[in-house]
């Protein structure tokens, strides 16, 4: 008996799972953060200035693996709204990405969900030099 049900449980383990697959890590980036985003000491990257930062991540349509980043920073104790960036899930790196573009830069954000630690990172397009670094916790919006 004991030997027939554990043969039925693991012949269950090997079934393929109902519905599509989905990457645990895909939705844990949904919520507010708050760190700090910090230059790469550069030549070139003279003008940047660290930053205190508050992140509010939302979901975005068409899916999961869509997320909208509402950016802000903490200037004199005021939050101070940078910006909104779209970010699709990249299931093969276990990371979230957007890319962006105006006249003065092409930018590529990545950030990937460490338990409650955001680790993040902006590159310059097109040659992927690195930036930024961003380091925040899991926080809620009555901190802010």
């Amino acid at each position: 008996m004991r030997i027939t049900c554990f043969l039925t449980l693991g012949s269950l383990l090997l079934l393929p799972p109902s519905g599509p697959a989905r990457d645990p890590d895909s939705g844990s980036v949904l919520g507010w953060w708050h760190g700090t985003s910090t230059c790469v000491p550069a030549p070139w990257n003279q003008s940047c200035h660290d930053e205190e930062i508050v992140y509010h991540v939302v979901p975005a349509p068409p899916d999961s693996s869509h997320a909208l980043l509402h950016a802000s920073k903490i200037v004199q104790g005021q939050l101070e709204p940078m910006g909104d960036q779209e970010l699709t899930y990249v299931p093969a790196r276990h990371t979230w990405e957007g890319d962006f573009t105006n006249t003065r830069v092409s930018i590529r954000w990545s950030f990937a969900v460490r338990g409650d630690t955001l680790i993040g990172q902006l590159r310059l397009r097109p040659d992927m030099r690195l930036a930024r670094n961003v380091v925040a916790q899991r926080a809620t919006a009555t901190a802010f």
